[in-house]
Formats: structure tokens, C-alpha cells, sequence
């Protein structure tokens, strides 16, 4: 009797054990879903798995959708489906499953971040111009490969001695709001002499509507976006966004 029990008694730990192994070597070798939303693959950091942010469940572009890699001109977003956006790029760290996530730029010549962004990871875009539309530079690179990184004038002089990769950008909108929202700033851009002025992605505000960009925060003169400004070297060309009560 003694003999049968202790034989039960092996064979149920063994399968325990094995159950355990199973249970435990599915979770570390699940892979994060990747989501669409319009021009962007994400994932959603710290869903099946112990990657950072786990209980954040903040989110990070992975990628781009087929329509996301036909276009010259992207602005991440500050969330998607609720939740904010933080990465661009992303390392997976599981127990013993690590995979890097890769976002390849297709087409893409301009990249248009806000600060809600921290970190650009395994980006891969050597012709990419990237516009950090921040009042403040707390962004980590990892394995970025960019050819240029514009930030605001004021926030390149302010901290000139640490950021000998940016640039400071000569086109800014103004959101022509509230400067509690990133210090005033809505956009940045920069072009060459000759070029126009791309146009920026409409600003929004609730119970108002959108009118155009102005060269003084009064809106008196509308801004043509089909000529080229004339802008003296280190100088920085300002917008104002128009607003109409609604």
C-alpha cells in the first residue's frame, strides 16, 4: 500500500512539473499581437508577457501598414484606442523569448513626433527627417537611424552643449491657444531656401473650429502655402493657428 501511494505520489508531482514546464515555456515564448490602426502596426507593451510598461499598457509602433509605408509625410499620434503611445520600435525582454521589433520607413521622408514619445528603438530610415514637436528632449535612441533630427529653436539654444545631433528647425505653428500645451507649440518643420512650407496636420480644439495658419497671432494675413518664405539663417519663421468659435 505504502509502495502504491508513493508511486501515486511520483506521478503526480512528475505531472505537475510537466504541466508547470508547459504552462511556463507558452508564456515565455508567446510573442506580442501586433494591431493595425490607419498607418500603424503597434503592439500593446507588457500584453502576454513581462516586457516593460506591463502595467501601463502603453503602446509601440512597430510598424506600418501597407498604406502607412506609401506615404512621405507621418505624425505618430499621442494614443490610439485610448491608450498612449510611447515607443517607436520596441525590444520584447520575456524570461527566455527577447525579440526586437523592427520599423522599417518605406517611402517616408518626415516623421512628426509630440512628446509623448520616449524612446525611437531599431528604426531604420536613413533618409528620414525627424521633427520632435516637444518643449522638452526626453527621448532615448537606440539603433535610430536618421538623417536629421529637428527640435524648437528655443529648446536647441537652451541646450546647445547636449544635443550636437539635433538642429534647430526654422518653421514653427503655434497652436495660438495655450502655452500649458507644450509651451505654445503645436508643429515644426524645416526647409531649404526656395521650398514651401509643407502643410502641417490640422490642429484641433474642443468648441472651436479650425480656420487656417496666420502670420500673427491676431489672424489678420492668412498664410500662402504656395509661395516660398524668405527666411534668414538662424531665424525661425512663425504660424499661428486660426480658430472660429463653433
Amino acid at each position: 500500500m505504502k509502495r502504491k501511494l508513493k508511486q501515486y505520489f511520483s506521478l503526480t508531482v512528475c505531472l505537475m512539473l510537466i504541466i508547470t514546464l508547459l504552462v511556463f515555456a507558452n508564456g515565455c515564448s508567446r510573442e506580442a499581437k501586433i494591431y493595425e490602426d490607419g498607418f500603424y502596426q503597434y503592439i500593446i507593451v507588457g500584453e502576454n508577457s513581462n516586457f516593460q510598461d506591463k502595467n501601463n499598457n502603453a503602446i509601440a509602433i512597430v510598424g506600418f501598414t501597407t498604406l502607412g509605408l506609401e506615404q512621405e509625410a507621418i505624425e505618430i499620434p499621442r494614443e490610439i484606442d485610448g491608450k498612449p503611445v510611447k515607443h517607436i520600435g520596441f525590444f520584447d525582454e520575456g524570461f527566455y523569448h527577447n525579440k526586437s521589433h523592427h520599423v522599417y520607413c518605406g517611402n517616408l521622408k518626415k516623421l512628426y513626433i509630440h512628446e509623448n514619445i520616449k524612446g525611437i528603438n531599431y528604426f531604420y530610415g536613413s533618409e528620414v527627417d525627424l521633427m520632435v514637436c516637444s518643449n522638452s528632449f526626453e527621448i532615448t535612441f537606440n539603433f535610430a537611424n536618421l538623417k536629421n533630427v529637428y527640435v524648437y529653436k528655443s529648446l536647441y539654444d537652451e541646450l546647445k552643449g547636449n544635443m550636437s545631433d539635433c538642429k534647430p528647425a526654422n518653421i514653427v505653428f503655434m497652436n495660438n491657444n495655450s502655452n500649458e500645451v507644450n509651451g505654445g507649440y503645436y508643429s515644426l518643420d524645416n526647409i531649404d531656401t526656395g521650398e514651401k512650407i509643407p502643410l502641417p496636420f490640422n490642429p484641433e480644439r474642443n468648441g472651436y473650429e479650425f480656420i487656417g495658419w496666420y502670420t500673427e497671432p491676431e489672424c489678420i494675413n492668412e498664410w500662402d502655402f504656395d509661395v516660398s518664405p524668405t527666411i534668414e539663417e538662424g531665424v525661425e519663421f512663425r504660424l499661428y493657428a486660426g480658430w472660429r468659435g463653433v
